[in-house]
């Protein structure tokens, strides 16, 4: 098919001319925008947190990386029901996924060389 506009020949099936991108009025289908979901989701580790101390003699970098590694196993674990029904972390691991670390007797959103994690906030998104 010829677009009568511009005389480019098209294949029968285009929404839209391939030189000016101007919608064809035959066979243009609804376009519809996909359905985006956002939702965040509190995992409660107050009864088993997760432990973590690089103050350990001799000072290693070793017990934190080990606490993070348990951290972002179970936050995996915990969301997977979420996952197998489409949903997905809402950007890269490190910011998707907020720890809940104590120090000095309150609750904070960073770290430091010693402390809890009580639990994490996941913000999640689907694409439907």
């Amino acid at each position: 098919m010829f677009y009568i506009s511009c005389g480019t020949q098209l294949p029968d099936n285009a929404n839209f001319c391939l030189k000016c991108g101007r919608p064809q009025k035959d066979g243009l289908r609804n376009l519809s925008q996909p359905k985006v979901e956002y939702r965040e989701e509190l995992l409660d580790w107050a009864k088993t947190p997760v432990f973590y101390d690089s103050n350990k003699k001799p000072p290693h970098q070793r017990s934190y990386d080990i606490a993070n590694t348990i951290t972002n196993n179970r936050v995996l674990r915990e969301i997977q029901p979420l996952l197998e029904q489409g949903w997905g972390l809402d950007g890269p691991f490190d910011t998707a996924v907020k720890p809940l670390w104590e120090q000095n007797n309150h609750v904070t959103w960073a770290g430091s060389n010693q402390g809890k994690v009580y639990g994490c906030w996941v913000k999640l998104r689907r694409i439907s």
